[in-house]
């Protein structure tokens, strides 16, 4: 090969040439990349359907307990998709079939005459392969008022006077074995003009808080002269806590002091999951203290204490 001026390229040229080709191609920068896949570059299923297992356990038993729950599957818009009960092939399982790559809510609870555990709510996604998703419930307690008593000398018995507050304290316990419960309690007073308010004074003695809340339409009054005040507590309480102290202030009315006819009754009550008739939305499935078709949803309420005034 001859330049303009008839000289020949340099053999250490064409060499040097031929290197920095051979570097260039080895390093990749002129061949072709790999794209990403999808899916991670697995297999899609053809129908694009996976089997979600779900897998129920007791959390709080003692040993390895399954449990034959209530379970129903909503998609990622809310709107209901599957539902069913475990325990038809294998005690404590269930399946269904779910899109791939797809979320859904499923919530899952008993509440039948063999046993009752409380509603969990769990978010599920699904990927290009089968799973398993292992749901843990906690068996739903019964609720026990130890007593009722005014926290000066612990009597039943309460002291108010007109334009004065007192403590009260109501010790209570879930009352099943391995379970829990999110209690409420209420409080029935038997004359509208003695109590002005009833409000909770402190944390109880598990670390508990409660509010005030609107009573449910399955309570009223037992007379016209009586009113009922509603509290909640924020958290679950568990039998492995013992007994419970909760607090409440009584504030009395300015003009009117309490007789030793006047009562106070406590009793607890349980809050529980129920579906509206006809549900078709995540919005369907309630958690409350009633059920306008069944009131004792859960736990039946409490047993009642009652303490009088001493005048």
């Amino acid at each position: 090969m001859k330049n303009k001026r008839g000289a020949g390229i340099p053999w250490s040229w064409i060499i040097g040439l031929l290197i920095v080709g051979y570097l260039i191609y080895t390093s990749g920068i002129l061949t072709p990349q790999p794209q990403p896949q999808p899916n991670g570059g697995a297999e899609l299923p053809s129908d694009l359907k996976v089997d979600v297992l779900l897998s129920f356990k007791d959390a709080k038993a003692t040993t390895e307990t399954t449990v034959n729950a209530k379970w129903y599957a909503f998609d990622k818009d809310g709107k209901y998709y599957d539902s069913g009960t475990a325990g038809g092939t294998t005690a404590g399982q269930a399946t269904f079939e779910a899109a791939v790559n797809s979320r859904y809510t499923v919530v899952a609870y008993l509440d039948t005459a063999a046993g009752e555990y409380l509603p969990e709510t769990t978010e599920i996604t699904t990927t290009n392969k089968d799973k398993t998703e292992t749901i843990k419930l906690t068996a739903s307690s019964g609720l026990l008022i130890q007593s009722m008593t005014n926290t000066v000398d612990l009597d039943e018995n309460l002291t108010g006077a007109a334009g004065s507050s007192e403590e009260v304290r109501i010790i209570f316990t879930a009352n099943h074995t391995n379970s829990g419960v999110l209690p409420g309690i209420y409080l029935n007073t038997n004359d509208t003009t003695v109590v002005d308010s009833i409000e909770s004074s402190k944390k109880d003695s598990a670390g508990g808080s409660w509010k005030s809340i609107t009573c449910p339409d399955r309570l009223t009054p037992t007379a016209a002269t009586d009113k009922i005040w509603c509290f909640e507590r924020d958290s679950r309480v568990y039998s492995a806590n013992g007994n419970v102290i909760a607090y409440w202030t009584l504030t009395y009315d300015s003009t009117n002091t309490p007789g030793n006819a006047d009562t106070i009754v406590s009793r607890m009550m349980d809050k529980f999951m129920y579906l509206k008739p006809g549900y078709e939305t995540l919005d369907g499935v309630l958690y409350d203290y009633e059920n306008s078709a069944d009131s004792d949803i859960g736990e039946a309420d409490s047993d009642s204490k009652t303490s009088a005034y001493s005048d």
